[in-house]
């Protein structure tokens, strides 16, 4: 759940125009319901003018409307700050013969980029020009009196100005039909990856905001209607250019005008944009500015503003990553919390602690857990109110509700709040508001004291206005089918955990995945601009990735090792939608798995070169660093090393000196790792290798019991298995008795729940030795042919 002033897909600020407004819950629509919400509306007696219309009249505008090409659009911006060169051709309209006229619809044609549509105009000399027939005065001229050489001048000042008003009409029509165009040819560009219509998409885009230009240089407007064009201006140019110069000199322009007509709406909303603008490319201005910002919102108490600026920058500071913003970013939640319980906001106060749970849960330090149990429960607190029948809300307090319960708990205290997050995907199938409203959700403001002016038509991108007269807080969240998505991918995770002889459960529910993935991506295909069509894209690539992540575990565990290939090859290919930090974890995970893949089917000379790899040293992973990254790519780097570390205990690369300094290099940072299931591989490993110096019988025996209480705190069956085989292995073989017996026999049940054919093979061949010792040969008969069946079935190679 990110907040960066309203949903921002398309051209603009703002919602997709095409599909129903959000609404939000036990509110009423809001005042200023249209059909646009990109459109920028003229208060004109003129009637609505079509694009035939605007065809005929276009030779005439033509000058007006290209005096200058000096534009360029997205990546390809100029350095001087020029964004275009040569006029484009604008799209042709064809209209089809139907029965019915009123179902004409238009049909959208784009001519080749490189042909213009324009030809310039041969000046004529003034013998070629028709000169008009020269008529004889029918009678004397009357002389022109002062009073009506004032009235003709003023007459001509007025036609002027309506002619300019005109003029500026049909530019900002003509500019909102190009953006229309543009949004529609970019979402096809983005998802076929086409050069020709990201071409022909960048030439509407810079046509339309040539418009809007000409309009601001050559028309005569009234202030709040340049302020306006202003602001649509600037929020074309910071989602579809690369040109923030531009955009922020636009926006100052912009804010000067509404300072000096008082125009609050327009001016923070302005300063809105600005401060995302400028987090591009300086981001402590950016939150210096958001600063000052919050103080003159607060000073004239408009908790609407103080709200919205105090989330963008606890979001503008929880992706900078670092410790000291993810502190900030907390205090300024914290404060926002403090307001909304002042003024009864429950909402706000939900929403804020449900952001500051979701800042702790990706933090690595020590005090998360506390600070993330107290977040939940203060957004829990009114689950019966109002807010809780807004299933965004809902859903993402489920979410993080199960995801620190597995992270700090056990997979079996997760599952009840796992049935209870199905439960309420469940519940919200039918809900047509959410299913509506797409990524976006209202969040109710109580007003107080707040004047209506500061929330309009006009800041409906940031705040919206309810019949009610309540303020509506946009924000980005998922789409219905994004969030069913993730709550399969977490039921997966968490059924993997709690038992893996029920991998085929977790099977079923990532498959689910899968398919909510692919129906998200059709129902999207017309939603937003280019830009944001690609961060959505961009995230279901994300959790498509974590899916075939967890297929892999799956088919390893049940050494189905064709399947598992398989996996990994699809999370290569989904790899290349991933954007910055996203595609280098992956990277680093596609790299582990590979070695996984070897030494699960007997290469291990390819695996140990795999973990061996640069990558994989210690000394390039930061230890205990305030960025996830650099955590994630410590805690992979050390299971990369103990994997090495078994594998040299095969009889061609035992050697126990080496082994000794390995554990050695592990044991600064493996003992007190937050993970338990890397504590409980380290203990297994001093417990069980020779080393040079040997370890002595005592600290081996710690280090077990150690390893199986971690194992079953962490409910992790794979690992109970191997520490009751090695405790089998190392304390009962060749040894008569019941005990003995039990041993052996329990170490084979733990080997089945775990679901892996290799350690079931293994268990068994414990189980018959000790038969054998006992003195039950055709009982050790019996395991020995089920342990060399298993060891086949395990070790035949990739399946």
């Amino acid at each position: 759940m990110t907040y960066q002033g309203g949903p921002g897909p398309g051209p603009g600020n703002g919602y997709d125009p095409r599909y129903a407004r959000p609404q939000a819950y036990n509110a009423q629509a809001p005042h200023h319901a249209r059909n646009n919400d990109y459109d920028m509306t003229i208060n004109t007696q003129s009637p609505s003018m079509g694009m035939p219309h605007l065809q005929s009249i276009q030779p005439q505008l033509h000058t007006a409307y290209y005096p200058q090409p000096q534009y360029l659009t997205g990546a390809f911006a100029a350095p001087q700050g020029s964004y275009y060169q040569g006029n484009p051709a604008p799209p042709q309209l064809q209209y089809p013969h139907y029965a019915d006229h009123h179902q004409q619809q238009p049909i959208l044609q784009y001519r080749a980029p490189s042909v213009p549509s324009y030809q310039t105009p041969v000046p004529q000399s003034p013998q070629q020009m028709p000169q008009p027939a020269r008529q004889a005065p029918s009678g004397p001229r009357s002389p022109q009196t002062p009073a009506s050489a004032v009235m003709s001048h003023t007459s001509h000042k007025l036609m002027q100005s309506s002619t300019s008003q005109i003029e500026g009409t049909l530019l900002i029509t003509l500019a909102e039909e190009y953006f229309s165009a543009a949004r529609n040819l970019g979402v096809d560009a983005i998802q076929n990856n086409s050069t020709v219509f990201m071409e022909s998409y960048q030439k509407l885009i810079a046509t339309g905001l040539g418009c809007l230009e000409t309009c601001l240089q050559n028309c005569i407007l009234s202030p709040r209607l340049e302020a306006r064009i202003r602001y649509r201006f600037a929020a074309v140019m910071f989602e579809e250019t690369e040109n923030p110069m531009e955009t922020e000199l636009t926006l100052t322009k912009g804010i000067a005008v509404c300072t000096q007509h008082r125009y609050p709406d327009l001016r923070y909303n302005m300063q809105f944009l600005l401060a995302r603008s400028m987090f591009r490319t300086s981001p402590k201005a950016a939150l210096k500015a958001l600063d000052l910002n919050i103080l003159e919102a607060e000073a004239y108490k408009h908790h609407s503003w103080v709200y919205a600026f105090r989330f963008l920058r606890a979001s503008l500071s929880l992706a900078l990553n670092t410790v000291s913003e993810t502190h900030a970013a907390v205090q300024n939640l914290r404060s926002i919390a403090s307001i909304a319980s002042t003024c009864n906001d429950r909402a706000i106060l939900v929403t804020s602690s449900l952001i500051e749970a979701m800042a702790h849960l990706s933090s690595p330090s020590p005090e998360s857990r506390e600070h993330l149990q107290r977040s939940l429960a203060a957004a829990w607190t009114y689950q019966l109110d109002e807010v809780h029948r807004i299933p965004q809300i809902v859903c993402f307090l489920h979410f993080l509700d199960v995801a620190s319960t597995f992270l700090y708990d056990t997979p079996k205290q997760a599952l009840p709040k796992v049935r209870a997050m199905q439960v309420m995907m469940d519940q919200t199938k039918d809900d047509a508001i959410w299913n509506d409203a797409g990524d976006v959700v209202a969040i109710p403001i109580t007003v107080g004291n707040d004047p209506a002016k500061l929330a309009t038509h006009d800041t409906r991108g940031v705040l919206d206005v309810s019949e009610d007269g309540r303020h509506m807080l946009m924000m980005s969240v998922l789409t219905r089918t994004d969030a069913m998505a993730f709550t399969c991918l977490l039921s997966a995770i968490v059924m993997l955990h709690k038992d893996c002889d029920e991998t085929h459960k977790s099977s079923t529910f990532l498959q689910h995945a899968l398919t909510s993935l692919k129906l998200s991506r059709k129902s999207n295909t017309a939603k937003g601009g280019p830009s944001a069509v690609k961060k959505s894209m961009s995230w279901r690539a994300n959790i498509l990735s974590y899916c075939h992540v967890y297929q892999f575990f799956c088919f390893a565990i049940r050494t189905e090792w064709r399947a598992a290939k398989d996996a990994l090859q699809k999370l290569n290919e989904a790899m290349p939608g991933l954007d910055g930090i996203d595609k280098a974890m992956m990277t680093f995970i596609s790299m582990y798995l590979s070695g996984i893949y070897f030494q699960g089917t007997g290469e291990l000379d390819l695996a140990l070169q795999v973990f061996r790899d640069p990558e994989f040293r210690l000394g390039n992973a930061q230890r205990s660093s305030p960025l996830i990254k650099d955590q994630f790519k410590h805690d992979i780097s050390l299971l990369a090393a103990l994997n090495i570390i078994f594998i040299m205990q095969e009889a061609p690369r035992k050697d126990p000196t080496r082994t000794f300094e390995m554990i050695s290099e592990l044991e600064p940072f493996c003992p007190n790792h937050p993970n338990r299931d890397i504590r409980t591989a380290f203990d297994l490993v001093k417990a069980t290798f020779d080393t040079n110096p040997v370890t002595s019988s005592i600290k081996a025996r710690n280090h077990l019991r150690a390893a199986l209480e971690c194992a079953q705190s962490a409910s992790n069956q794979q690992f109970s298995c191997i520490v009751l085989n090695v405790m089998c292995s190392k304390y009962f073989s060749g040894v008569v008795g019941q005990q003995a017996e039990k041993s052996a026999y329990v170490g084979v049940v733990q080997a089945r729940n775990a679901g892996n054919l290799l350690w079931q093979s293994v268990g068994n061949g414990l189980l018959a030795q000790t038969l054998e010792t006992q003195g039950k040969m055709d009982e050790a008969q019996r395991a020995m042919f089920d342990a060399r069946r298993l060891a086949a079935v395990a070790l035949s190679g990739p399946q």
